[in-house]
């Protein structure tokens, strides 16, 4: 056995070829997740074992409407919002499975 085969067997290394260590996980949302947004591991308990920020906006979107349709808003811009607000909602259950 010759000590030195791997003398007899380069490795050459061309420029974007060389070894790639990148982290790979559908966490982009949790990631995202600052230390200012308050306690980190928290907010990434509550993401993954109560209800995803969609969850959340969802369910605060359709109490928000139907408070709203009780007691409409009396101001332009509050009516304005509020057909926004309905819109939006429609789109989003219209993009939905």
């Amino acid at each position: 056995m010759v000590p030195s085969v791997w003398f007899w067997a380069p490795q050459f290394h061309f420029p974007w070829s060389g070894d790639v260590a990148q982290r790979i996980e559908p966490n982009v949302v949790l990631d995202a997740i600052t230390s200012s947004a308050g306690n980190r591991d928290v907010e990434k308990r509550v993401l993954t074992e109560v209800a995803s920020y969609g969850q959340q906006l969802g369910l605060i979107t359709e109490l928000l409407l139907d408070l709203a349709a009780q007691m409409p808003p009396t101001s332009p811009a509050g009516v304005k919002a509020q057909e926004r607000l309905a819109e939006i909602a429609q789109r989003v259950e219209a993009l939905k499975p």
